[in-house]
């Protein structure tokens, strides 16, 4: 199995919500002098309505039907061990 990470450098761009607790996102710039164009346009000329983001995505990539099996047994094992309270993974040795 191949496990590969994918990293996409870039700016995101928000403005406010309007209910003046958070934002909203409005795109993905290539360049902070980007951002701050698009951020301009919307009347948004806050820098903290332009921020550097890092978006990070893992894949796992099956190069067999083995390796499929196993990616398969894991995300059971993930799905049932979640169900489990603290207590049932503490008598069963897992913390």
């Amino acid at each position: 199995m191949i496990t590969q990470t994918l990293i996409i450098d870039c700016w995101e761009v928000t403005r406010p919500d309007g209910a003046g607790f958070g934002s909203d996102h409005i795109a993905y710039a290539k360049s902070q002098e980007i951002g701050m164009q698009i951020a301009a346009e919307l009347g948004c000329n806050w820098p903290s309505n332009v921020r550097k983001f890092d978006a990070v995505h893992t894949y796992n990539i099956c190069a067999t039907l083995e390796d499929y099996r196993e990616l398969s047994n894991i995300v059971k094992r993930e799905k049932v061990l979640a169900k489990l309270s603290k207590e049932d993974k503490k008598i069963l040795g897992l913390i």
